[in-house]
């Protein structure tokens, strides 16, 4: 169950808009979880991390 599926221009825009827009909220100091209790430092590293990764 291995399926590809291509994404739009504009889903790629509004993805990295997103990306970009969750990397400052955590560099200024907001938490980027709306769903839950807020993210430890260690925790926002590793989502800063996650972020540069998938961007490269």
């Amino acid at each position: 169950m291995n399926q590809h599926i291509e994404l739009t221009p504009r889903e790629k825009e509004k993805i990295a808009t997103r990306a970009k827009e969750t990397v400052q909220d955590i560099e200024s100091g907001k938490d980027p979880n709306y769903y839950g209790p807020p993210l430890t430092q260690s925790g926002k590293e590793r989502m800063l991390v996650t972020i540069q990764t998938a961007s490269n």
